[in-house]
């Protein structure tokens, strides 16, 4: 006669929810309006767009949204952006003001 244990193990895997790949599209509308749209992002994210020693930045607070830059004066913009530990940065968008 032979004595064993017989040990069953249970184990659950929690998966996490699929994260999808980043996308953004930044461009200008109007005469000086620029318009950021993104999906995908999680994390401590944020849109900066830079002219100058202007800076005008949008934090952004859910992982898919679009914001408008409104009201921007002439000149050449750097569009940054940042979400969680990456930084894109965006080809530059002139504005032209009536």
């Amino acid at each position: 006669m032979q004595f064993g244990v017989n040990n069953q193990v249970e184990s659950s895997v929690v998966s996490e929810p699929e994260k999808t790949a980043i996308e953004y599209h930044c461009e200008k509308s109007g005469d000086n309006k620029v318009t950021f749209e993104w999906s995908g992002c999680y994390g401590d994210s944020a849109v900066i767009l830079q002219k100058g020693e202007s800076t005008y930045s949008w934090v952004l607070e859910i992982t898919s949204e679009k914001h408008d830059f409104d009201n921007l004066k002439a000149g050449n913009y750097i569009v940054v952006f940042v979400c969680g530990n990456q930084t894109r940065i965006l080809e530059s968008i002139y504005i032209y003001k009536k």
